[in-house]
């Protein structure tokens, strides 16, 4: 027995690295439970039409760029059409972050393991504790993915003209996720471009012209993957849709829509000094310590790639800035950036203090899960009681509608009522017939399966709004592709007094109340 149990304490010793990997994906594992919100629903409509042959933009509206819409339908390819699909996606890419994260960490010397594990572990404590169901599944944790990806290949290919194009087609990826990545490419492209001012410092006249041009390989690697989309949606006669949904509309809606000022303050406040309270000075103690390590050891490398890791995640808060919107997601894009920043001290301190950055990460992370604040749902949950919750239901001791009680956001949008929706209309709906949600209910479309006539299947009031000069076009598309296709099932809220007129007018007959929702359903001929 002695000798079992020596054994076993040796295989961690050795391998710490996979028992920090298993806290983290352990920590993850509740996350496969969550339901859609309803930008996940639109992500998750969008990806599913499109592999069954609808174009993004022309036959189904959304104003962000095409690159969530493809890791959602990769998530349908890989595992169905469910939504535990782009969960298990998802943890896959805390995961590979992880790994990619603690190769970004420059070193001057030998890799320790546990790094990789402890940066895995506090990523996926930071992103599943800060972050709840409708906040996950978004775009930022992809955009984050191929900026740290473009990052570590400007930074770690030899051959300074590849790094440059690759680095930039890695960027062009980010972009696809959304435009303000282009705020943390700054980081990218100027480790490519000094990395040619280095090598060349002895021929000024060839350091300057190979910078230059590495620089212009890096805008060529940018525009070499948007060229590609932009000729995609070209050749599918979809490019003026998207160039109206993501130009015209964004533009439309950013001059005319802004955050209240003291609104975005609360969320900010909310996230940096609410609900990241422990991990986010944890994390930015860790730099320090390992910066002030390397300037200690005079390791002009390290505190050079120290300084780059906090750049990147300076900007990417700055990128936050630019789009003027501050939900606990949009932060999302923030988070590996300032682990990376921490690797640095990791790498320090697992050389010199092995048992204390074991310990301090434990006991960082364990606290973060027991003190969380409260989310802003319903019954005012934390990720320690949805996980709780979570394996009560999973192992059988839950109900389902207990399971979903905490899925109510504050803007009055209840998964359980979306839920039980979908599946009376699933169970009726035969095949072709067609579906019409009249407000942001889109996890709806997931259950049900069925798709929409008109290419605006979610209703906002951001979309109608009347100081948007975009309504004034695209209204009366709108409700003609609805009059001349109507859809056989339409899902309306009790409060929308308009549409639930209206579609009283045209054919449609009250079936089912569903709390604030209303199910018609036309007699089509």
């Amino acid at each position: 027995m002695k000798s079992f149990f020596s054994k076993t304490q040796n295989y961690f010793r050795n391998n710490v690295d996979i028992l920090f990997t298993f806290l983290a994906i352990m920590y993850a594992i509740p996350s496969l439970g969550y339901p859609f919100g309803g930008d996940q629903g639109t992500f998750f409509y969008i990806g599913r039409e499109w592999l069954d042959g609808l174009l993004p933009f022309k036959d189904a509206f959304d104003q962000k760029p095409p690159g969530i819409h493809m890791i959602y339908a990769l998530s349908v390819f890989l595992f169905g059409a469910r939504q535990t699909s782009i969960r298990i996606l998802e943890i896959i890419a805390v995961l590979v972050l992880g790994r990619l994260i603690t190769y970004a960490v420059t070193r001057d010397r030998p890799k320790c393991n546990g790094e990789a594990g402890i940066i895995t572990l506090l990523l996926s404590a930071w992103y599943f504790t800060c972050l709840n169901y409708w906040d996950t599944a978004q775009v930022e944790i992809w955009e984050a993915l191929a900026l740290v990806c473009s990052y570590i290949a400007a930074k770690k290919i030899k051959n300074l003209r590849l790094a440059g194009f690759v680095s930039g087609a890695l960027t062009g990826i980010a972009v696809l996720f959304k435009f303000p990545a282009a705020v943390v490419a700054l980081v990218p492209a100027t480790v490519a471009g000094w990395r040619c001012w280095q090598k060349f410092e002895s021929d000024r006249g060839k350091r300057l012209l190979t910078t230059v041009f590495v620089i212009g390989l890096y805008l060529t690697g940018v525009l070499f993957v948007l060229g590609i989309v932009i000729l995609y949606f070209w050749a599918y006669g979809g490019l003026e849709a998207l160039i109206d949904s993501l130009i015209s509309f964004n533009y439309d809606y950013v001059t005319h829509i802004s955050t209240d000022f003291n609104l975005a303050k609360w969320w900010c406040y909310s996230f940096w000094l609410k609900h990241s309270r422990l991990l986010f000075p944890f994390l930015l103690l860790l730099w320090f310590s390992g910066i002030r390590s390397a300037l200690k050891r005079k390791s002009g490398a390290v505190v050079n790639g120290a300084l780059t890791g906090l750049a990147l995640a300076v900007l990417s808060v700055a990128s936050v800035f630019v789009q003027q919107k501050f939900y606990a997601y949009h932060w999302g894009v923030a988070i590996p950036f300032f682990v990376l920043s921490a690797g640095y001290g990791i790498a320090d301190l697992i050389q010199r203090h092995r048992k204390l950055i074991f310990t301090g990460t434990l006991a960082v992370v364990l606290l973060s899960f027991v003190m969380a604040p409260a989310w802003k749902l319903n019954q005012q949950g934390t990720y320690m009681s949805y996980t709780c919750l979570f394996w009560k239901y999973v192992s059988g001791n839950c109900t389902r509608d207990d399971f979903l009680s905490p899925f109510h956001n504050p803007f009055g949008l209840c998964y359980a009522e979306q839920e039980k929706i979908g599946e009376v209309i699933k169970m009726r709906a035969k095949p072709g017939e067609t579906l019409m949600v009249k407000s942001y209910d889109t996890p709806v479309y997931a259950v049900s399966g069925l798709r929409c006539p008109s290419r605006f299947f979610w209703d906002l009031p951001h979309l109608w709004d009347p100081a948007l000069n975009w309504k004034k076009k695209h209204f009366s598309e709108h409700e003609i592709q609805c009059r001349k296709n109507p859809a056989r099932f339409a899902v309306v809220p009790l409060k929308n007094e308009r549409d639930f007129r209206e579609l009283l007018e045209n054919g449609y007959r009250i079936t089912d109340y569903f709390g604030n929702s209303v199910l018609l359903e036309h007699s089509l001929p």
